[in-house]
């Protein structure tokens, strides 16, 4: 991850797919993990 939750919150703001992104990156990094936006 290239950026920290906190810092693409600054940038983007509330309700721009933060949550949905850093899910799709943490599985890219952890498959087997299950990390959907739902349960981040």
């Amino acid at each position: 991850m290239d950026k920290l939750l906190f810092e693409k919150h600054l940038e983007e703001g509330y309700g721009s797919g933060v949550v949905k992104q850093l899910s799709i990156d943490l599985k890219n990094q952890f498959p087997d993990m299950g990390l959907s936006p739902r349960n981040l």
